[in-house]
C-alpha cells in the first residue's frame, strides 16, 4: 500500500570527510547533533552551526549521554549504537554478533523486567542473517535491515511479522520526522514504512532533491524535523517543510513505557505523573501501571483525576467506578486517604484555582448500569481544615 509523497530539499553540509565503516546520527539532550563512524578509535562528529567539525578522542569520552533512535547511549560505549534499542513496550532489543560468522547477526529480545537475552518468537526473525540496523518506532513495532529488505516485528503479537522487500539493496534505517522507520536505498531512495490495517505494510517514498543517486550510509531526523543523510562521503540535511509539527512543538525526554489514561499534576515546578494503562513486556499485554508511586492498599487506578492543591498531590476518582481519593505529600513522601467523591468519576482534570480545587465534568460508570456516564456537573471541595482520614 502507497501513500501520498513526501518532498525534501537536501543541501550538503560542510564536514570532514566521512571514512568508510558503519554510520549513524544521534543527539543529546540539548539536541546537538553527532555523527559517529565505527571506526577505531571511533570517529565523531558534532555540528557546529552550519557545518559538523570532527572531535578529537579526549573529548569524546567527557561527553553526556546520546540518543539514537529510542536508545541512550554513552558516545564511547563499546556498543555501536544501531546495534541495540528499545520499544514502547520496555523491551531491549539487539543485534548480536554471529562469532563463527562475523558477518551475521542473530536477533534477540530483552523481555521487560528480566536481564536474559532470547531468540523472538516469530520464526521468521530467528535465523541468523546479515542484519544491519534495528530501530523501534513511535507505534511500537521493531524494524530490522537487510541487504534487500527490511523486517518488521510486532511484540504485541510477535508470530505476525512482515518484509519489506526492496528492488535495490537497504543500506541505512533510521526514524522518520515522523517516528516511523525510513529506510535509505543504494540508489539515494527514501522510503517511510508503517503498517496498514490486518498486518498489512504501508511505504511511503520521499521525493529528494539534490541528492546523490548514490548509497545511504545513515539516516537520522533530528528534534526540528531536519533529516539528515550520509551518502558516500559527505553530510546532506533537508530542512522541515513550512507545516512540520516541530516549528510549534518538540519532544522531551520518553517516559518508561508507553501509556495511556495517564494523569498528572503541576506541583511546585514539577510535574508528577503517575496511573495509566498499555501493552508491556514480550509478548506485551495490556497493564495497569501502578509502579511511579502508588497510593495506599496498592489500588490501580488509571482515567483518574490529579490536581495540586495547599501543597500536596490529589488522586481522585479514576477506574470509571471509583469515587476514592488520596493525597500524596512531596515533603514526606507519605500517602492519606482524603475525602471521597460524591460519585465514581475519572477523565477529566482538577485545577487549584486561587486556592480552590476544581473538578470539571468527566465521566462514570456503575455495575448497575452497564453503561458509560457523561456528567455536567462542577464540584468543588469545601475550604475546611482537614480532608483526610489518617
Amino acid at each position: 500500500m502507497t501513500l501520498l509523497t513526501f518532498m525534501w530539499l537536501f543541501s550538503q553540509v560542510q564536514a570532514p570527510v566521512i571514512p568508510n565503516g558503519p554510520a549513524i546520527f544521534a543527539e543529546d539532550h540539548q539536541g546537538q547533533m553527532y555523527l559517529l563512524v565505527d571506526t577505531k578509535p571511533r570517529t565523531v562528529l558534532v555540528e557546529n552551526g552550519p557545518k559538523m567539525a570532527k572531535l578529537s578522542a579526549t573529548n569524546v569520552g567527557d561527553l553526556a549521554l546520546i540518543r539514537a533512535g529510542r536508545e541512550t547511549l554513552a558516545l564511547n560505549s563499546s556498543v555501536f549504537p544501531g546495534q541495540m534499542t528499545r520499544d514502547q513496550h520496555v523491551n531491549g532489543w539487539r543485534l548480536a554478533r554471529d562469532p563463527q560468522n562475523p558477518k551475521t547477526c542473530r536477533i534477540e529480545v530483552r523481555p521487560a523486567g528480566t536481564d536474559t537475552w532470547q531468540t523472538p518468537l516469530d520464526p521468521e526473525a530467528a535465523p541468523p542473517d546479515e542484519h544491519q540496523t534495528i530501530v523501534a518506532d513511535e507505534v511500537g513495532y521493531v524494524w530490522i535491515s537487510k541487504p534487500k529488505s527490511v523486517l518488521c516485528l510486532d511484540p504485541r503479537k510477535p508470530k505476525n511479522a512482515w518484509t519489506w522487500t526492496s528492488l535495490q539493496p537497504v543500506t541505512a534505517l533510521g526514524l522518520s520526522p515522523n517516528g516511523r522507520a525510513l529506510a535509505g536505498l543504494a540508489n539515494g531512495e527514501l522510503y517511510e514504512l508503517g503498517r496498514g490495517p490486518k498486518g498489512s505494510g504501508i511505504f511511503q517514498p520521499y521525493t529528494v532533491r539534490q541528492l546523490p543517486a548514490k548509497p545511504i550510509r545513515a539516516i537520522h531526523a533530528d528534534g526540528e524535523g531536519s533529516v539528515w543523510v550520509v551518502v558516500e562521503k559527505a553530510v546532506y540535511r533537508a530542512a522541515p517543510p513550512a507545516d512540520a509539527w516541530q516549528r510549534a512543538w518538540r519532544s522531551l525526554a520518553r517516559m518508561p513505557v508507553g501509556n495511556l489514561d495517564i494523569f498528572s499534576g503541576q506541583l511546585d515546578g514539577k510535574l508528577y505523573v503517575l496511573g495509566g494503562m498499555g501493552n508491556y513486556g514480550y509478548p506485551a499485554k495490556y497493564t495497569c501501571f501502578n509502579d511511579l508511586f502508588s497510593p495506599p492498599g496498592d489500588i490501580t487506578l488509571w482515567a483518574a483525576i490529579c490536581g495540586a492543591h495547599q501543597d500536596e498531590m490529589w488522586i481522585m476518582g479514576g477506574n470509571t467506578d471509583q469515587k476514592l481519593s488520596f493525597i500524596w505529600s512531596p515533603k514526606n513522601n507519605a500517602w492519606r486517604s482524603g475525602s471521597a467523591l460524591p460519585t465514581p468519576l475519572g477523565w477529566t482534570s482538577a485545577q487549584d484555582v486561587d486556592g480552590r480545587l476544581i473538578i470539571t465534568p468527566g465521566g462514570t460508570s456503575t455495575k448497575q448500569l452497564d453503561e458509560f456516564i457523561f456528567t455536567d456537573t462542577v464540584y468543588e471541595l469545601r475550604p475546611v481544615r482537614q480532608h483526610s482520614t489518617l
